[in-house]
């Protein structure tokens, strides 16, 4: 990784640490997750396999990601663009590309921090006599941090395109929400290439493998590609400020 990337990279994750921001998401993420784990387990009658299929696949999962990506991601240019400190970024002797890489990389860091800390969930479920398949643990949590790539990627990407923090939180919720409901909008298609290429485009359907706990070569292929295009639209945004 280039030194310039790698320094932006720690300075906006030493930045998630300054922020009271990061400490409350930590502190929700980890109350409410814990909350899941408890009612999951109850409704589940202990079966530990289930109640992690259903807290890394389930709708306590999605909507974690709907409320963290635009957190994590709404400040990252937005906030430089209010503040005029955007144009000084841009001038420095960095690429918008290596820019946007660090950003997304402070961001997912953070993010997979958050997730370190969520093993501690598990964890108790060990310490109390549990015994959960771990690999499929492994297989869930590599699905989590691909889709959370491509959450944060999309949320940078509205963060680009505006100097109001709302504003690039509400524009990402509501990408994100209507990626994830191709997948059901897709049954209402006639049967055909439209269908199958909604049900493909549909963030949804790729996590349903990784909840089972198995890892598709196709899934992977698809979250790396969504982050990619995503951090891509957002270089091109930066760009074209250049030109007006």
């Amino acid at each position: 990784m280039p030194g310039p990337v790698r320094i932006l990279a720690v300075r906006e994750l030493a930045a998630f640490f300054l922020s009271p921001l990061a400490w409350v998401v930590l502190a929700l993420f980890l109350l409410f997750h814990g909350y899941l784990l408890h009612v999951t387990l109850t409704a589940t009658d202990g079966d530990v396999e289930a109640t992690l299929r259903s807290l890394l696949g389930g709708a306590g999962f999605w909507l974690s990601l709907f409320l963290l990506a635009p957190a994590l991601t709404m400040r990252l240019f937005a906030e430089e663009r209010r503040t005029g400190t955007l144009e000084t970024l841009l001038t420095a002797p960095i690429g918008d590309a290596q820019v946007v890489t660090a950003k997304f990389l402070g961001a997912f860091l953070f993010y997979a921090l958050l997730w370190a800390a969520w093993l501690a969930l598990p964890a108790t479920i060990v310490l109390l006599g549990g015994s959960p398949d771990l690999g499929a643990l492994a297989a869930r949590l590599v699905g989590v941090l691909l889709a959370g790539g491509a959450f944060l990627a999309a949320g940078l990407f509205a963060s680009s395109l505006t100097s109001s923090q709302a504003i690039a939180a509400s524009t990402s919720a509501v990408l994100l929400i209507l990626l994830s409901l191709l997948s059901f909008a897709a049954r209402w298609l006639p049967e055909g290439v439209l269908r199958r290429a909604a049900e493909e485009a549909g963030f949804l359907r790729h996590l349903e493998d990784f909840a089972r706990g198995i890892v598709d070569l196709r899934h992977v292929t698809y979250y790396v590609t969504f982050t990619l295009f995503f951090l891509f639209l957002t270089v091109r945004s930066l760009e074209s400020r250049r030109w007006r």
